[in-house]
């Protein structure tokens, strides 16, 4: 809900912005809005009428991933993708890399793959 709720508002609003990802909101606004999540679970307003600084909701976005107690990319996949990285042969690679996304399990992939495809945006 959180990662839907904070790329939709940023693929409204906020994908012209310049370093979108880079250039940190203030803080305890980002706060604010992860305790609106904790308190108004989807109901939460992240909009512009209330958060008109789009940094603040990716920075809220990449708040929620940090603080996951499992990762997106969980911890016994990780060194996978890790290894695929440092692979030179581009083929051999890219089926490394493969091979590690199906070790994910379904919720963390489609994660994944929501979080990349908006990322390509």
């Amino acid at each position: 809900m959180v990662v839907d709720m904070c790329i939709k508002e940023i693929e409204l609003r906020g994908l012209q912005s310049e370093g979108l990802y880079r250039v940190s909101g203030f803080s305890e606004h980002i706060e604010d809005v992860r305790l609106a999540f904790d308190r108004d679970g989807e109901k939460a307003d992240i909009s512009a009428n209330v958060y008109n600084d789009i940094n603040i909701i990716a920075g809220a976005l990449k708040l929620y991933l940090r603080d996951l107690p499992i990762p997106v990319i969980t911890f016994h996949v990780y060194s996978k993708f890790i290894h695929a990285a440092k692979i030179p042969n581009p083929d051999t690679r890219l089926e490394a890399i493969h091979e590690g996304l199906l070790q994910l399990p379904p919720a963390h992939y489609e994660t994944l793959r929501y979080l990349m495809t908006h990322l390509k945006k």
